[in-house]
């Protein structure tokens, strides 16, 4: 994103999961090339340490947590991000929806298991999330590709992880990759952090995305 300050454009751009891998990577580059960071992962310490790396190269960064589970912000990523994507039929009450959603989210009578709601989100995310992200020219999606030998030998190697290797083909048979027309940025799991983020920066540059968000 592009902000002015004191008659001067400032370039910043928001890494979501920026505590560590790819995600501290990108910033990493991207405060290299003169943006401001904001830093943002569900484990603050992370995100906190993906500032202080930032600075560590001369880059300026805030680091926050974000927690997709704050009723706050879910609302607010329905109202402000979703609901203006959508083509709302005659006499349906938005408002009222989302707030079913959330009754429905908060109902603990579901008995969805973690392990579960962890499992079917990477299932879900093509039907619930990317046809939102294609209508946001303005947001880029990057999908990180590994073939079942890869994923299944690091996941072997996991301890205490709440996906056991025998469910790994159930994931693949019902894997959704994203579509031409959600414009992804495929990049190799099997290539090193940095490695992937030479290659995202490369594919957005010439677009623009960093120097236009």
């Amino acid at each position: 994103m592009t902000s002015t300050h004191d008659g001067q454009r400032k370039r910043s751009a928001v890494i979501t999961g920026a505590g560590s891998g790819l995600g501290r990577g990108l910033s990493l580059c991207l405060a290299q090339q003169g943006h401001s960071i904001l830093a943002t992962d569900r484990n603050l310490e992370g995100a906190r340490e993906t500032v202080a790396a930032v600075q560590q190269v001369g880059g300026t960064a805030e680091g926050f947590a974000l927690d997709v589970t704050s009723e706050a912000d879910i609302q607010r990523l329905m109202a402000d991000e979703i609901t203006p994507t959508l083509t709302i039929p005659a006499g349906v009450d938005v408002a009222a929806y989302r707030r079913r959603l959330i009754e429905r989210f908060a109902d603990p009578g579901l008995a969805h298991r973690t392990w579960q709601i962890a499992m079917d989100g990477s299932q879900k995310l093509p039907q619930r999330l990317l046809g939102t992200i294609a209508e946001r020219q303005d947001v880029r999606l990057i999908y990180v590709r590994g073939s079942h030998a890869l994923i299944g030998a690091r996941i072997a190697a996991r301890h205490d992880h709440f996906m056991p290797p025998s469910l790994l083909q159930s994931q693949f048979d019902t894997l959704e990759e994203p579509g031409a027309d959600e414009r992804p940025i495929i990049a190799d799991a099997a290539r090193t952090p940095a490695a992937m983020v030479e290659q995202v920066l490369a594919e957005l540059i010439p677009r623009g995305v960093p120097n236009s968000r």
